[in-house]
């Protein structure tokens, strides 16, 4: 018979030693230069995208009275990236209407779905067309990149896992002053990058990247702002959470969140051409004339 002493020691070490073993979190800097460089890397990726506004009230207003003044307004986009190929269908529902739209472009030809209709171009390079593709899929990415490696400032615990995956998850906020060297590199007015830096001192952010592949797997930011931050930052919304002629009178907070999903890396993004469409100048008319009665269809 075994002596029992070694055998006990054997089975608490076999327990504790994973756990006496875990990596200990990387450093935040060090973590998403990695995580950038390894999204870059990668051809083709899918990702979801959802986007809730909603206000409340001060207490003068009924719940009817905020929502009448600023609609929730709900956005999901869901789509995938390659080198070549952008591929992306979202809807959004505000005021009691909803719209919808796709896109597909492969870089040469770029076709928008809107109303139901496909309105296109097969070569976006020829002679007199008006329309140039500067952002490519790399160039997106990139982008993203870019914000990864200078404008957060986060802390790393160990994060759940996702698709299978360990991940790091890192919780903090953007870095107000980088944040507006990537705005204006991403050529926004000087204007609209102190509404970013505004916003940004409002935001919390956590995003989720794997532990062995280092790629980005989520991004949340959640924006709670005041009637004052509102006031101050409006054009930074887009026109996501549009202010009321009114102003803010009755209002109590805004909140922002959106949430990002990234799945599918290195997987090829189908390219489909419409079998018909109509000349894209055509999709403007169409934009103004659903935003001029107030309706519009959904796809």
């Amino acid at each position: 018979m075994r002596p029992l002493l070694p055998v006990v020691l054997a089975a608490v070490v076999a327990v504790l030693a994973p756990s006496a073993l875990a990596a200990s979190p990387p450093a935040a800097d060090k973590l998403l230069a990695s995580s950038a460089a390894a999204l870059q890397k990668k051809d083709g990726l899918h990702l979801e995208v959802e986007m809730h506004a909603t206000a409340t009230g001060d207490g003068t207003l009924t719940a009817a009275q905020v929502k009448k003044l600023v609609p929730p307004t709900d956005i999901t986009v869901k789509g995938g990236l390659s080198q070549k190929t952008i591929v992306m269908a979202g809807k959004m529902s505000a005021s009691g209407q909803a719209l919808a739209a796709e896109l597909r472009t492969s870089g040469t030809e770029l076709y928008v779905n809107f109303g139901g209709v496909w309105y296109g171009l097969k070569d976006t390079k020829a002679k007199g067309s008006g329309l140039t593709l500067d952002t490519s899929p790399k160039q997106l990415t990139g982008s993203l990149s870019d914000l990864l490696r200078s404008g957060l400032d986060v802390k790393v615990t160990e994060g759940p896992t996702v698709d299978g995956v360990s991940t790091w998850l890192l919780t903090g906020e953007f870095d107000a002053k980088e944040l507006a060297k990537v705005s204006k590199s991403s050529g926004l007015s000087s204007g609209s990058s102190g509404d970013v830096t505004q916003l940004a001192d409002k935001t919390d952010v956590t995003l989720l990247i794997g532990r062995d592949d280092l790629l980005l797997r989520r991004i949340e930011i959640v924006s709670t702002l005041s009637p004052k931050d509102l006031a101050a930052a409006k054009s930074s919304t887009g026109g996501l959470l549009p202010l009321p002629a009114s102003g803010t009178k009755g209002l109590k907070s805004a909140s922002i969140t959106v949430t990002v999903n990234l799945s599918k890396f290195g997987q090829k993004v189908a390219f489909e051409r419409p079998k018909s469409f109509k000349p894209l100048d055509k999709l403007f008319e169409a934009l103004l004339g659903g935003l001029g009665t107030g309706t519009a269809k959904t796809t």
